[in-house]
């Protein structure tokens, strides 16, 4: 039963995926995907955000599952020249909330949804230009 939703799961997270790819824009060379997700939680938004990494050479994702807690994700394709450790560390930290990575990928978690949207989308506004 295990085995069946976990192979569910990263179905739905190639699918999530291809479809987040396909609506995306390209800006300044490289694509910025930023998405809250109430229904899903931290294990589907860092699969989803290693799945668009790898499908894409030159993108950045910045992902939220909000419910009562807060799971983020940032990541960004190999060869990218941002710090997510340090973007989530910023955000997280204007969040009340805790967690770390490396320059790839980064994730952690916020100890409420309210603000979560508007710290994502503070840190896109910047990687924009």
């Amino acid at each position: 039963m295990r085995k069946s939703s976990e192979h569910l799961l990263e179905e739905l997270a190639e699918l999530q995926a291809a479809r987040l790819l396909a609506e995306a824009t390209t800006v300044g060379g490289r694509k910025l995907i930023v998405r809250v997700f109430s229904d899903r939680d931290l294990t589907f938004i860092r699969l989803l955000a290693q799945k668009l990494t790898h499908l894409e050479a030159n993108l950045v994702a910045l992902l939220a599952a909000s419910s009562e807690q807060s799971s983020l994700v940032f990541a960004q394709s190999e060869g990218m020249p941002f710090d997510m450790g340090a973007l989530l560390k910023e955000t997280l930290n204007e969040l009340g909330g805790r967690g770390g990575g490396s320059r790839v990928m980064a994730q952690g978690g916020a100890p409420r949804a309210a603000g979560v949207e508007a710290a994502l989308e503070k840190i896109a506004s910047r990687l924009r230009t």
